[in-house]
Order: structure tokens, then C-alpha cells, then sequence
């Protein structure tokens, strides 16, 4: 049975990337829906409230399998069309979207889907791809090279630590949570090319 919640996301990602970004891939819908899912952590929603959860893989990118499989499912009843360059949302798909949106449960979940989507626009996708490799839950799984669950365990406090310095910031309130969420991304970025001169300038063989 397809999860409910991320098969409308996949359903929400999905047309907002087609908008914004004219092609996306299944990748993308992985990465955008764990940005959001983040952004609702960031406004005080306990992780569980998401409905479904994600891994860290070992190339450092967020992995769901229920989204995985509402995106198999709905490419097989018609809501989606695969292809080699990406993802887009079928007529279909845009009018089952509509008809999701109208439910309380989903429009709730638009408040970070949204936002997490138009940072696509703030910034190129492959920044925020590296930028959320240095999340603090995610890192590990990039440095291990090894999956892991997401959101879990030890390095969930700094994330946490990261949100409340981040709130001090911008403010958790903040109307528009693509303030938040570009300035965060920010962060992760520069820390990730901080990581990498380090690892230049480190004399290991692997990074030469």
C-alpha cells in the first residue's frame, strides 16, 4: 500500500520542480521532500509527524523508501512519466494534485513543501544536493560510506543546535520559511567547502 503522504508529495515535488525547474529527477523528489520534512523539524513538528522516514545513502543523499514507491506506483497508474532526463507530472497527476491539496492533512504539509521547492529557484540544485550532505544526521552516512537511518541517534541534537542558532537568526516564526531555509543551506555549503579545502590541503592521496 503507497503511502498517502508521500504519494502526495512525490505528486507536489514533482509539479513544483516541472514549474520551477523544467526537468527534475527521482533524485530531486528525494532531497526536496527531505528539505521540507526538516523545515517542519525547524517549526517545532515532532519528527514522527512526517509520516514516513528517510536513510542516508552512501553517496550522501537523502533516500525514502515510501517515496520510492509512490513514485513507482504513480508512474504505473499515469500520475507520472519517467524518462531518462527526469520526472514530470502528468495532466492527471496535476488534477489528482488538486483534488489532494483540498484535504486539511495535505494542505498543512504545503506550508514547508513549498518553500523547500522554491529554494531550487535561491540556488542552483546541485548546491543544495551538497549542502544537505553536511546535515548533521546525514554527514556520517557520506563520511562512513555506508547507509544509515536518517534523523535518528546521536547527531540529532546538532541538528537541533543548528536550528536553534538559526531561529536566533532569522526567527523560528518567520512567515516565509524559504528565508530560513536558504540561509541554512548557506551555512551547509560554505561548510562543505570549508570541509573540502581541508581535505585538499590534508595530503591524502584520495583527494588528489
Amino acid at each position: 500500500m503507497v503511502n498517502p503522504y508521500a504519494a502526495f508529495d512525490t505528486l507536489y515535488i514533482a509539479s513544483e520542480l516541472t514549474g520551477k525547474l523544467h526537468c527534475a529527477s527521482v533524485a530531486d523528489l528525494h532531497v526536496f521532500a527531505y528539505l521540507a520534512c526538516l523545515l517542519s523539524l525547524y517549526r517545532g513538528q515532532p519528527v514522527a509527524d512526517w509520516g514516513y522516514g528517510f536513510a542516508g545513502t552512501r553517496d550522501g543523499s537523502p533516500f525514502s523508501p515510501e517515496l520510492e514507491s509512490a513514485v513507482r506506483a504513480l508512474s504505473a497508474i499515469g500520475y507520472l512519466h519517467l524518462t531518462d532526463d527526469g520526472v514530470d507530472i502528468t495532466a492527471t497527476g496535476r488534477e489528482e494534485l488538486l483534488a489532494l491539496q483540498q484535504l486539511s492533512q495535505n494542505r498543512d504539509r504545503v506550508s514547508y513543501l513549498e518553500p523547500a521547492c522554491s529554494s531550487g529557484l535561491a540556488m542552483p540544485v546541485g548546491v543544495i544536493h551538497h549542502a544537505l550532505a553536511q546535515e548533521p544526521t546525514l554527514r556520517p552516512a557520506t563520511r562512513l560510506a555506508a547507509a544509515r537511518p536518517l534523523l535518528d541517534g546521536p547527531y540529532l541534537p546538532r541538528l537541533y543546535e543548528q536550528f536553534a542558532a538559526l531561529g536566533r537568526t532569522v526567527g523560528v516564526e518567520h512567515q516565509d520559511l524559504l528565508i530560513p531555509a536558504t540561509v541554512w543551506l548557506g551555512y551547509l555549503w560554505r561548510a562543505s567547502e570549508m570541509q573540502d579545502q581541508i581535505a585538499a590541503g590534508s595530503g591524502d592521496p584520495s583527494n588528489q
